[in-house]
Formats: structure tokens, C-alpha cells, sequence
């Protein structure tokens, strides 16, 4: 299954769209996918879930990858792509369409945390999913923006907070458990902070700086994401949802949903 892109590189039907002058922004859907393309133009992509699988550029030897969620990526045009994953996950890809030469693939990144590019990817998504009610002049401005912070990055001039290194993969591996674990519970950044023997602003900031997102925003987008699964995948209750995701109530899941997606979870569940 080649989920968002086909052999051509052209956009399939399981998405959202906004085109703008010389770009367009595509949110593709948590799925199985295997895709195959050379991007004609350069690309800015944004991971929001957490995926797995195995991919190949400039290259016939796919190699597994195992990908965080707000990991921020770029890849120049003429870069050969392969890449398949059995779980998927929700991806932004902005499609730059101005004239650039092929450059070498190893001029790519990706997996990159970025506070600025995650509140822009967020807010971005938002814009794809309102549909007829799109601001196009508010998605060029967080197009622009992401373009920004992935020209910084290839520039070097991207310098992390050095509170990041703190943050190594063992401990973030440590804190991401324990927000899985602990989601749909009363689960607080001061306590993700004392199971760490951190002081709250200490590991709020490390957090943030290896993440690209507060600890608060990212165990609300955990929460949205199984809200999401439970409302595509089951007939329970709004109010079932909220609890067994976390929220407080009903009322506060519709608020997040609206803040962060722009539609309600009622609205969401019949799209």
C-alpha cells in the first residue's frame, strides 16, 4: 500500500491539502504505507506520532528506523526515497515547488526537536484539518516559519539549549514510559519531574529542549492520540473517551480537540 505519495511523487486521496505560491502543505494519515519517489523539489516534513520501520535514500538497502514523535526533517530535491512502515503515522510534508538543484542526500536530517517548528507544525495541522474554513495567509506564514528553522539547521546555526544533553536516550526513554504508562491517569509534570529527582523547571526546560515540546503539550497530545484511536475505532461514549484517555471531563477533551485540532471530537468522529 503506498499511502500519501505514488510513484511520481504525486499527492494520493487518504489526506488534507492547503496549496499556497510555490509550496503545499499535506497531512498524511496514520497507516500502513510504502512509498517509493525523487522528490522534485525540496521537502519539509514533521512527525507528530511515533513510527517505526525501515527506509532507504539514495540507496537500495533499506535500514530500520525507529523515529520519536516532533521530530522536525528535511530532504533535498533529487534524493531517491524509500521508505515503508506497517503501523505508519501522522506525518506533515510541505512540498516546496521553487526551482532547486538535486543535492546530495546526505544533505538531509530529520528526527530534529525544535520548539518553534513543533508549535508551527501543530498549529499548521490545525489549519489542514479546519478544511473550508483554511487561512491561507496564516499556513504560508507557518510554512515559512518551519522552512526557517530547517534552513537554520542545515546552516548549523540551530544551536540546542545545553540543557538537552541532559536529557539522554535512557532518560527520555525512562520519562516516555512513564507518560504511557501513566496518560489516562492524574499524571502531573511535577511528578514526571520527582520520578526523576529534577527539579520541575529543571526538567521542564530539559524536556522541552530535547523534545520540542513542553511536558504538558506532549502528555495532552498523548492523550489526543488515544482519544483519536478510540473515536476511529470504537462506539463508546465522548464521555467514555475523555476518562479512559485521561481528560477531567467531556467538556475538557472538546476543548483540547478544538485548541489543537480546530474540531470537536464529535465533529472529528464523523469525518
Amino acid at each position: 500500500m503506498i499511502s500519501g505519495v505514488d510513484e511520481n511523487n504525486r499527492p494520493g486521496p487518504a489526506f488534507q491539502a492547503i496549496q499556497g505560491t510555490g509550496w503545499r502543505a499535506e497531512l498524511l494519515p496514520r497507516s500502513p504505507y510504502e512509498a517509493r519517489y525523487t522528490p522534485q523539489g525540496p521537502i519539509v516534513g514533521f512527525a507528530f506520532d511515533p513510527q517505526s520501520g525501515a527506509h532507504a535514500f539514495g540507496s537500495d538497502r533499506p535500514e530500520a528506523f525507529e523515529a520519536r514523535p516532533n521530530g522536525l526533517a528535511y530532504l533535498p530535491a533529487g534524493c531517491e526515497v524509500y521508505s515503508r512502515s506497517e503501523k505508519g503515522g501522522e506525518y506533515l510534508r510541505i512540498v516546496f515547488e521553487k526551482p532547486s538543484r538535486p543535492k546530495a542526500c546526505d544533505r538531509r536530517f530529520s528526527g530534529i526537536a525544535d520548539l518553534e517548528a513543533s508549535e508551527a507544525a501543530h498549529r499548521l495541522r490545525r489549519e489542514l484539518l479546519l478544511r473550508g474554513k483554511r487561512d491561507l495567509l496564516t499556513a504560508e506564514t507557518l510554512v515559512l516559519s518551519l522552512e526557517a528553522v530547517a534552513s537554520r539547521v542545515l546552516a548549523g546555526a540551530a544551536l540546542p539549549d545545553p540543557a538537552a544533553r541532559w536529557m539522554t536516550p535512557r532518560r527520555l526513554n525512562q520519562v516516555e514510559a512513564l507518560i504511557e504508562a501513566r496518560f489516562p491517569e492524574d499524571l502531573t509534570v511535577a511528578g514526571l519531574a520527582g520520578a526523576l529527582g529534577l527539579s520541575t523547571d529543571f526538567f521542564s526546560r530539559a524536556f522541552r529542549a530535547a523534545t520540542g515540546r513542553t511536558p504538558r503539550a506532549y502528555i495532552i497530545d498523548r492523550r489526543i492520540r488515544h482519544a483519536r484511536e478510540m473515536l476511529h475505532r470504537t462506539d463508546e461514549t465522548l464521555a467514555t473517551i475523555a476518562c479512559s484517555s485521561g481528560f477531567a471531563s467531556h467538556a475538557h477533551m472538546t476543548l483540547q480537540f478544538k485548541q489543537r485540532l480546530g474540531l470537536c471530537p464529535s465533529a472529528f468522529r464523523v469525518r
